[in-house]
């Protein structure tokens, strides 16, 4: 048996964080991925989740957590203790959901941890029934790398991120677009 790595470690706690919110029924996980890149030894884990109101919105949220193959090598051979990963969060919605909802979403987030400067993706699809489909994500990413010493972090996060849903859903009734189906 081997000792898990930060990166094992804190997937197994944002995993088992949202799963556990999912059989809650807080929120519906959508997509989950575990990537690892055998020649760089890179790692990415990512989870999407919404609401149950909010899931024929396509208001989701994604959470990606990734180490290099460098952290990795600087925890197993150099037993460096400040090993860990990157998180990056991002809010996407459809038409319901404009730059002023995200911006206000990402607010949440202020108050527990600091965030690199928004990136904003805006992008205006043709559907094959020649509708115009807009979508815009929010991309959030802490300014640090979060180790093992900090994992409540990621927990942390999870709060905010419940708080945006929230909210979403009820900006979202308020706009009356949940009536539609």
């Amino acid at each position: 048996m081997f000792d898990p790595t930060a990166f094992d470690n804190m997937k197994v706690v944002l995993e088992g964080s949202l799963y556990d919110l999912d059989l809650s029924g807080e929120i519906r996980i959508v997509n989950r991925e575990d990537i690892v890149n055998l020649a760089k030894m890179d790692r990415e884990f990512s989870i999407t989740f919404c609401t149950k109101k909010l899931e024929h919105k396509d208001i989701k949220i994604t959470y990606k957590i990734n180490s290099s193959g460098q952290e990795l090598y600087n925890e197993l051979l150099l037993e460096r203790e400040d090993s860990g990963c990157y998180c990056t969060i991002i809010i996407d919605g459809d038409k319901w959901l404009n730059k002023e909802d995200l911006n206000q979403s990402s607010m949440f987030f202020q108050k527990y941890y600091p965030y690199e400067t928004e990136s904003w993706v805006e992008e205006t699809t043709i559907s094959r029934k020649d509708s115009i489909e807009n979508k815009t994500s929010l991309i959030v990413k802490p300014i640090d790398k979060i180790t093992e010493e900090r994992i409540e972090l990621l927990e942390d996060l999870l709060l905010a991120t419940l708080d945006i849903l929230k909210w979403q859903e009820k900006q979202v009734y308020k706009k009356g677009s949940l009536n539609e189906y």
